[in-house]
């Protein structure tokens, strides 16, 4: 039986891959009770101490049987729901942001970085205790990474149209170009390579702690989902055939990939764009 854990940031396509993930018998995905898919993201845990997250992962990492009702017991001390029923199956896992669930207002930055750095060190040595596989999600095309977070709402402010489309509150045809101010794609490029950085370091972090890292390419998703879904199985020891996997595609997600790999297709001065950012990749 192996533990894993997906850590992502955002547009790394992970809501999807979590989807199909949980249609695969021999996983357990954890998930909130209303199915949320991040449940421990302070959107759905609250603020939550770092002790109590660490005590729910020791409590689903760390028996051969879950005890659901302590779980839910510490989960509901902040959160408004609880966690679904974990069934011990081959592997069990879920996907989070490595960042502390806890109360930004009426705090210090000083503060706020010592709470962070103490979350990430206490949880690393609980991931390295329960021998947990850590899969990094990484997007390698800076460029499409940054227009998905430059498009947002689809005006270009902050927003996640991918919700929008699951719901079916819009449709891909309601979707209108957008021109790019090419200066501001540059910021939001700049700080995907600094998350790209940092990423590299907590891998690195992670490795000298014992624990095993592995990529999750958003580009090898879309390129060959089922080879992608079958390489994360064959890391967790999970013995899945080609028709499981095909069979969890199948059944598939109701999210959607919002832009076409084709930028001309929603970007009006999309020549001026990849000119000047056609380049910017990072291969992990």
């Amino acid at each position: 039986m192996k533990n894993f854990i997906i850590l992502f940031k955002e547009k790394e396509g992970t809501t999807a891959q979590i989807d199909i993930l949980k249609n695969i018998p021999q996983l357990s995905i954890v998930l909130r009770a209303d199915g949320d898919r991040e449940p421990f993201d302070q959107h759905a845990c609250g603020y939550m101490p770092a002790s109590t997250v660490d005590e729910c992962l020791d409590l689903i990492y760390g028996s051969d049987e879950i005890d659901m009702q302590r779980l839910n017991r510490l989960y509901t001390q902040t959160a408004d729901q609880a966690l679904a029923p974990i069934e011990r199956k081959d592997a069990v896992g879920f996907k989070m942001r490595f960042a502390p669930p806890m109360r930004r207002s009426a705090m210090t930055s000083t503060r706020r970085k010592i709470l962070r750095f103490a979350y990430k060190r206490r949880i690393t040595k609980n991931l390295a205790r329960n021998n947990v596989i850590v899969f990094m999600a990484v997007r390698q095309d800076l460029l499409r990474w940054g227009l998905s977070k430059y498009h947002g709402d689809g005006s270009g402010q902050p927003g996640h149209l991918q919700f929008k489309l699951e719901s079916g509150e819009i449709t891909q045809q309601d979707l209108n170009k957008i021109f790019v101010d090419c200066d501001r794609l540059a910021g939001i490029i700049k700080d995907c390579e600094k998350k790209y950085a940092q990423k590299r370091k907590l891998a690195d972090r992670f490795a000298k702690h014992g624990l095993q890292v592995h990529p999750l390419r958003y580009e090898n998703f879309l390129n060959d989902p089922k080879a992608h879904i079958m390489g994360l199985c064959d890391v967790l020891d999970v013995g899945v055939t080609e028709e499981q996997v095909q069979q969890a595609l199948d059944i598939g997600t109701k999210m959607k990939k919002v832009h076409s790999n084709d930028i001309a297709d929603f970007v009006i001065n999309h020549e001026e764009v990849l000119e000047r950012f056609g380049d910017r990749y990072a291969a992990w």
